[in-house]
C-alpha cells in the first residue's frame, strides 16, 4: 500500500537502532577546530544528529607528518631528473671533439718519438738490405759447391800470418789480395749472371 502511494516501506527497529549507533559513534570523533568547512557527508550527519538530539562532533583533519623526503622547510625534496641516454649523433660529436683535442696535444708536443722511430726504421732497412745481399752471395757460392765464409776466413788468416813480414812482402800481399778480390768479384758476377739466366729459363712457359 505504502509502495503504491510512493512512500518508503517501514524499516525494522533493530536496523534503525544499529544505524543510530553507527552515526553516534562517527559523530563523537573529536575535531580540532569547528571553523573548518564541513563536507556534504558531515553536513548530512550533523542534521541527523540534531534530529536525534546528539551532539555533533565532526572528524578532525589528519595532521600531515613530515616524511623522510621532506626538507627542513616542509617542502618535499625534488629528486633530480633522470639522465637520458645519449643519441648516436651526440655520441659522434663528443668523440669527434675528443679526437680533435688529442690531435692538438700531439701537435703541440715535440716530435722526438717520430724522428727516433724513423731513424730506427731506416737503420733496420739498411741492415735488411745488407743481410739480403750477403745471403744472395752465399746462395750463389752454394750452388757451385763452395763455402764463401770459409774462403773469406782463409784470406783473413793469411793476412794475419803475414803481418810480421817486411815492406816488400806487405806490398806483394796487397797485390795478391787485390788480385784475389778482383777474381772474387768476377766470379760472383758470373755466378749472379748464371743465377739470373736459370731463373729466366724456369719462368719461361
Amino acid at each position: 500500500m505504502d509502495k503504491a502511494r510512493g512512500r518508503p516501506p517501514p524499516r525494522a527497529k533493530a536496523l534503525d537502532q544499529a544505524h543510530a549507533e553507527a552515526v553516534k559513534h562517527r559523530l563523537q570523533v573529536p575535531r580540532v577546530s569547528s571553523s573548518v568547512a564541513l563536507t556534504r557527508e558531515e553536513k548530512r550527519m550533523k542534521r541527523m544528529a540534531n534530529e536525534m538530539g546528539v551532539k555533533f562532533r565532526p572528524n578532525t583533519k589528519p595532521v600531515r607528518r613530515p616524511t623522510a623526503n621532506s626538507s627542513a622547510t616542509g617542502k618535499p625534496m625534488v629528486s633530480p631528473p633522470a639522465k637520458r641516454p645519449m643519441t648516436p649523433r651526440e655520441r659522434f660529436i663528443m668523440e669527434e671533439h675528443q679526437r680533435k683535442e688529442a690531435r692538438k696535444v700531439a701537435q703541440a708536443s715535440p716530435d722526438t718519438s717520430e724522428s727516433y722511430n724513423s731513424d730506427q726504421s731506416a737503420e733496420a732497412l739498411d741492415e735488411e738490405d745488407a743481410m739480403s745481399h750477403a745471403s744472395i752471395r752465399d746462395q750463389i757460392w752454394q750452388m757451385f759447391g763452395r763455402d764463401r765464409q770459409r774462403y773469406i776466413s782463409r784470406d783473413v788468416d793469411s793476412d794475419e800470418d803475414d803481418m810480421e813480414a817486411g815492406a816488400s812482402a806487405v806490398l806483394q800481399e796487397e797485390q795478391r789480395s787485390s788480385i784475389h778480390g778482383r777474381r772474387e768479384d768476377e766470379r760472383e758476377e758470373r755466378l749472379l749472371q748464371e743465377l739470373k739466366r736459370r731463373k729466366m729459363q724456369n719462368t719461361k712457359p
